[in-house]
């Protein structure tokens, strides 16, 4: 503790409010949630069902805290430095490599560490109430929540190296972080018990390039090498680590008995990674970490004849090229969103839509052939969860910066110089996040296409869960840049928006886990309407889903949550425009 990066970092961050307010806050959700299933009339369960139940929501509900709160301060903890150029005066100083690396890693992961800790009294009653196993359950469960906690601040310090922004940073590692967590799943899940007859089905018929690949595979793994490969992918993330040590290690096996090991996986993965991520982060720790050097580059304008007319040949859209005025119609706002974001761009709006193109090619090609061994409601689900997954994704990191990005660099002063009305602004930045959003919702409905195109009669379920994930990214859209408003500076403005969208989107379905002991079914149904991924899973009959009825209430609370992020970004924005 005498390091003095951890005085600084570590010491100084657990003094400020915000820290304390995240330690409250959780310590208050978790005595709310013992409150809630503790016997009121002195009988517990003897088969130990209650502390069952009690263990995996608290289980669920910290391993979201976690994935959420992890790298709020890792992801900038470097590119911060770098921006207030107090980086170069760290690493020329008379600090070791060694002692430099240390205060950062014991500073990223020490108060997510602290924040496990913190949950031990719940677990201590976990055990009091009975059928719940210390070794066997609750110190491995920790074990794998600590390690997660280490391996994800590992990755933000990672790639906070290689940022250039402090929003980008948070941005890039949310991404990775939901990417490995939950995207891992989806192969484990799709051909789980499924490998023989994909494989006796590409002898058959020979012609599917993924049953190609599937007999390369088999020749190099055989056809239980290609299972134990399935169960390595999935152990990425501590999500099945976490499911078989609260009993729920069946859930998505979809009736095949499912294999237990994935804490050992989980665990050997972590230590792996986080020691190479650490080796990575030892090299980058250097002096030579502050050597960009960057080609200046020639603008296509300024080219002769003859190199214009290789740049034109060569590029659809040339991002060399200087951009065409604004026209006289055109909201500049939103002009200046797409040209200043480096995703706005033309080119890379290009490159999207290639993408999006090629994303519909292969979701077409998934659903013709996932139809032959899953059923079509696990094929809607699927879809469904792709799409919540890229709005849950994507619309925090577009919008969380749409006004705090402006405050924090100094641009809403220059913004407020111009004759711009308050509507004109919240229009144009919001249009900018709708068009991209859009691009990327749009590559998901061929594989709806393919699905009514099998199965007739589902077509009214499939514009109910299109309305669904419209109104989801709508609202996302709404409640992150309300975020953005609110606070001023984009990295807390990203932290805010994403643990809204994600509490949405995973929170509320830890009842969902509980009912019956727990929670009745009438709260749980009520909670679950706030839900947009529950709603869409029982529109399309989703087994587990399909007994609640979701649809209505859960439309009119996104329309009236997004009436209301409405009101209070254009109140935000209208005080920022006056002047101080």
């Amino acid at each position: 503790m005498a390091n003095p990066i951890i005085q600084r970092e570590l010491i100084g961050m657990l003094r400020t409010k915000r820290a304390q307010a995240i330690q409250v806050l959780l310590l208050s959700g978790l005595t709310a949630l013992v409150l809630a299933v503790w016997p009121t009339d002195a009988i517990a369960n003897l088969d130990g069902s209650g502390a069952a139940r009690l263990l995996s929501t608290f289980g669920y509900g910290l391993l979201v805290a976690l994935i959420l709160i992890a790298p709020a301060y890792p992801a900038v903890a470097i590119v911060r430095e770098r921006q207030q150029g107090t980086l170069v005066l760290l690493l020329t100083s008379g600090l070791s490599p060694g002692s430099i690396l240390v205060g950062k890693i014991v500073a990223a992961a020490g108060f997510v560490l602290l924040l496990i800790a913190l949950s031990l009294p719940v677990a201590v009653t976990c055990i009091v109430m009975g059928g719940v196993s210390l070794t066997g359950q609750l110190l491995p469960l920790y074990l794998v929540l600590g390690l997660a906690a280490i391996q994800y601040s590992m990755l933000a310090l990672l790639v906070s190296s290689y940022a250039r922004t402090g929003d980008g940073a948070m941005r890039l590692t949310y991404g990775l972080i939901l990417g490995f967590a939950v995207l891992t799943l989806v192969p484990y899940f799709l051909l789980h018990g499924k490998v023989g007859m994909l494989l006796d089905r590409g002898d058959q018929t020979g012609t599917d390039v993924i049953m190609i690949l599937f007999n390369v595979l088999q020749g190099i793994f055989g056809e239980a090498g290609l299972e134990t490969l399935l169960e390595w992918i999935r152990a990425i993330g501590p999500i099945p680590a976490v499911m078989e040590l609260t009993g729920h290690g069946e859930v998505g096996s979809q009736g095949i008995a499912a294999a237990g090991g994935a804490v050992f996986r989980f665990g050997v993965i972590a230590l792996v990674t986080t020691a190479g991520m650490i080796v990575w982060l030892s090299i980058r720790l250097r002096p030579t970490l502050l050597d960009r050097s960057r080609s200046s580059g020639v603008t296509t304008d300024d080219l002769d004849k003859r190199g214009r007319l290789i740049r034109r040949l060569q590029f659809i859209i040339d991002p060399q090229r200087r951009s065409s005025s604004i026209g006289p119609l055109t909201n500049p706002v939103m002009v200046k969103e797409f040209r200043c974001r480096a995703m706005g761009r033309s080119h890379w709006m290009a490159r999207m839509i290639g993408f999006c193109l090629i994303m519909s090619l292969v979701l077409a090609l998934f659903s013709t052939i996932a139809t032959q061994v899953l059923e079509s409601q696990f094929l809607g689900a699927i879809l469904a969860i792709f799409q919540m997954g890229l709005i849950a994704l994507l619309a925090p990191a577009l919008s969380a910066g749409l006004v705090a990005g402006e405050v924090e660099s100094g641009g809403w002063e220059l913004m407020q110089l111009t004759p711009l009305s308050p509507v004109t602004i919240v229009v144009g930045k919001l249009a900018s996040v709708f068009w991209t959003l859009s691009l990327l919702l749009v590559a998901t409905v061929p594989g709806y296409v393919v699905l009514l195109i099998i199965e007739r009669g589902v077509a009214m379920r499939v514009v109910n869960v299109l309305i669904c994930m419209v109104l989801l990214g709508v609202t996302a859209t709404l409640t992150s840049a309300a975020c953005s408003s609110i606070f001023r500076r984009t990295a807390a403005a990203t932290v805010a928006a994403y643990v809204a969208v994600v509490s949405v989107c995973v929170l509320t379905l830890l009842p969902w886990l509980g009912e019956g002991t727990m929670f009745g079914r009438p709260m749980v149904e009520k909670v679950l309407m706030v839900n947009p991924l529950a709603t869409a899973l029982s529109v399309l009959n989703v087994p587990g889903m399909s007994q609640y009825d979701l649809r209505v209430g859960n439309w009119w609370i996104m329309g009236a949550t997004s009436v209301a992020a409405l009101l209070v970004l254009t109140w935000r924005t209208w005080r920022l425009t006056r002047p101080k």
